[in-house]
């Protein structure tokens, strides 16, 4: 299928982010910039990323209070705004008296979704790793794919791959790929025209916006009606949750399992990363390459290639004892759910089988693990 090609989205001449510094916002004020757009923005903390943004020509004021700022001295014609920025935002009140049109993150990827071959990796848990392995892995395919991804890719030097040049694939009438993390936060993923949905697994998690698991079962129902036509959706078939949820699609189903034996062999041989979790992620990217049409030998080649992220059991540095000489590997890692802390401890015990693992947690305790 090809997708509408009669009003394809482009950022105007002038956009202003609010909560620029966010890791998804600030990819979209990237896209904006490389696409020649005068970006400006504001947040309330400095950060490397604010940082990175001023150095590529962004705008970007830190203010605590924003009362301040003026829309009027940057001129926008587009406001886009992280979902924790309040509706009653002085700067969307603003925007609302001036009639410049605002989108939230989510819808403004749901408008370049409409237009490109979109793969949204979507789940509770392993999002972030999968999307970057997918990107890597078509890169290294030479599909020279579009990635916005809620982290940092060694690989792109942070948390957005953006396309360099027009290629061919047969599989893809319009030749132009979208591969992005599909936040299920607030629904979010439901703005999306996604071509490819990959399921990794869901669970009970932000609690503070769906009611129960039952609640966010159905928003899941949804999201997967809205495929695109001849659309498929990639699951994680070890997930009861996700077989539930796909109960009442006939097709268009591919199914991955770490049952998988065979291929799930020729993962772990050739991958950079540890855990199960990962070998799980890597199925996921290896069933996209092979729907899009590349061959083993280069779905192999790409996922080697994947070197990890940032925060995901990334190797910050090392702490020298000083009464043995023993460099102490230091990990920083994101995991904040049951789920994800099991994973990332058993990829840590099958990283180092005969070590002693110590967490500190992000406050200023030092707790054991074992």
């Amino acid at each position: 299928m090809i997708k509408q090609q009669s009003k394809p989205f482009a950022f105007p001449s002038s956009v202003f982010f609010i909560g620029i510094g966010g890791i998804e916002v600030s990819a979209l004020a990237k896209l904006a910039l490389y696409e020649g757009a005068r970006v400006a923005g504001t947040d309330l903390l400095e950060s490397g990323i604010t940082r990175e943004l001023r150095n590529f020509g962004a705008e970007v004021t830190i203010a605590k209070t924003i009362e301040s700022i003026s829309l009027l001295a940057y001129k926008p014609k587009l406001i886009i705004y992280s979902l924790a920025v309040s509706p009653e935002h002085q700067l969307l009140r603003q925007a609302k008296k001036l009639r410049i049109k605002t989108l939230k993150t989510n819808e403004a990827l749901g408008e370049i979704s409409k237009i490109r071959y979109t793969v949204a990796v979507s789940g509770m848990h392993g999002k972030s790793t999968t999307t970057s392995m997918i990107g890597v892995m078509l890169e290294s395919a030479c599909l020279d794919p579009l990635v916005i991804v809620g982290t940092k890719v060694p690989q792109w030097s942070g948390n957005i791959r953006i396309k360099k040049h027009q290629v061919r694939n047969k599989k893809l009438p319009n030749n132009d790929i979208f591969v992005l993390e599909a936040d299920e936060y607030r629904s979010k993923m439901l703005a999306l025209h996604p071509d490819i949905i990959v399921l990794t697994r869901v669970e009970e998690d932000h609690l503070d916006y769906y009611k129960n698991l039952a609640h966010i079962k159905r928003e899941f129902r949804k999201y997967v009606r809205g495929l695109e036509e001849r659309g498929v959706v990639i699951a994680n078939w070890e997930d009861k949750n996700i077989r539930d949820i796909l109960s009442r699609l006939s097709d268009s189903i591919v199914r991955y399992n770490y049952r998988d034996l065979k291929i799930a062999q020729k993962i772990k041989k050739i991958l950079k990363v540890p855990g199960k979790h990962n070998v799980q992620n890597a199925l996921a990217a290896y069933a996209v390459g092979a729907r899009l049409g590349l061959s083993e030998k280069q779905i192999l080649k790409g996922l080697a290639r994947f070197k990890g992220t940032w925060r995901r059991l990334e190797l910050v540095g090392y702490y020298k004892l000083q009464t043995t000489n023993y460099k102490l590997p230091i990990i920083s890692d994101y995991a904040h759910h049951p789920t994800e802390i099991r994973a990332s401890l058993q990829a840590l015990r099958e990283k180092y089988p005969k070590k002693r693992l110590s967490a500190q947690p992000n406050k200023n305790v030092v707790q054991s693990i074992y």
